[in-house]
């Protein structure tokens, strides 16, 4: 008896199956995969992107990836989700409130793009990336969302709060209680931080490209990180410099900045740090800043003391490459 016919799907020219393997999810080819051999072997298990985050099944992946001779190689971007599980009311308005109610209180070898972000699991059910945590829920498990960057919106406007403080502790309990140190509202960008500090460590490393943000969400790096300089505006600014550092999708919490006279951007630190991406192809930048039909909410209109240079932030003379840019 001859060997059986392959399925239809294995008879179309490799080019058509090409095409369609590309729309498949992962899982549908790992379900694809173990239907029969001969989808075994015509599909081999590829992986372009990895996570990184404080969730032990994903960095446990993130390493089985790492140390395998095949997949390694094919990763292109690093993903670190910065977005933690709420222990409890963080604001010390919340936990007020809260308390009031009677409640207690050698890794990858191809990569050439590092995304940093909180907003990995995206809206309920409909998560912006299906990292392996995500994967292991059972469908339709309802979780509270992890967050760890603050978020602004008209119900709860947050402030954005100095990166460097030189009024002690006072003005971060006085949002997030008397538990809060200026070394933990940093922490709540641990990712950036450790991201950053690894990137300048390995120096033998050709990641070209480099994305500080979220999905949708009116937050981000907390933008008083360029006031002055610090441990990891310095870093941040090494990177920058590296020659072929090619793209730059930077998103930034800026609070109630219009009200303390745009000091973070008038202090130069941030024009100084984008100045130093000579190689700068792409650049876009996104703030927190309400904006509705063209004009800042939280403004009062036609105030002059409000404007200010475009080139206060963009170094447009040092970008002779630039392609993109975007605001």
């Amino acid at each position: 008896m001859g060997s059986p016919a392959p399925p239809i799907l294995l008879q179309l020219p490799q080019e058509i199956q090409n095409d369609i393997y590309s729309v498949f999810e992962a899982d549908d080819i790992k379900n694809l995969r173990v239907t029969c051999s001969a989808f075994h072997e015509a599909l081999p298990l590829h992986f372009d992107r990895v996570f990184i985050s404080a969730n032990s099944l994903n960095i446990d992946v993130f390493n089985e990836i790492a140390s395998h001779e095949t997949f390694r190689h094919q990763v292109s971007e690093i993903i670190w989700d910065d977005a933690r599980l709420r222990m409890g009311p963080e604001l010390e308005q919340e936990r007020q409130e809260y308390e009031e109610d009677g409640n207690d209180p050698e890794d990858a070898a191809a990569e050439n793009r590092v995304t940093v972000t909180q907003a990995t699991h995206g809206r309920l059910w409909q998560p912006l990336y299906r990292t392996p945590m995500v994967r292991a829920f059972p469908p339709g498990f309802d979780y509270p969302l992890p967050q760890a960057w603050p978020s602004f919106d008209d119900e709860k406007l947050i402030d954005a709060l100095p990166w460097v403080s030189e009024d002690g502790n006072d003005p971060y309990q006085n949002t997030y209680g008397a538990e809060c140190t200026a070394e933990a509202y940093r922490a709540k960008w641990c990712g950036f931080r450790l991201v950053t500090r690894a990137l300048v460590e390995c120096e033998d490393r050709t990641i070209t490209e480099l994305v500080i943000g979220v999905n949708k969400i009116q937050s981000g790096l907390n933008c008083r990180i360029f006031d002055q300089r610090s441990t990891e505006y310095d870093d941040f600014v090494a990177f920058l410099k590296r020659p072929g550092f090619r793209y730059l999708g930077l998103h930034l919490f800026t609070g109630l900045l219009e009200d303390n006279d745009w000091v973070s951007y008038n202090t130069g630190h941030l024009h100084d740090a984008l100045a130093q991406a000579t190689d700068l192809e792409h650049f876009s930048l996104r703030t927190s800043m309400e904006v509705s039909h063209g004009a800042p909410q939280q403004l009062v209109p036609d105030v002059e003391g409000h404007v200010f240079p475009v080139r206060t932030i963009f170094p447009i003379d040092h970008w002779p490459h630039l392609r993109h840019f975007g605001i």
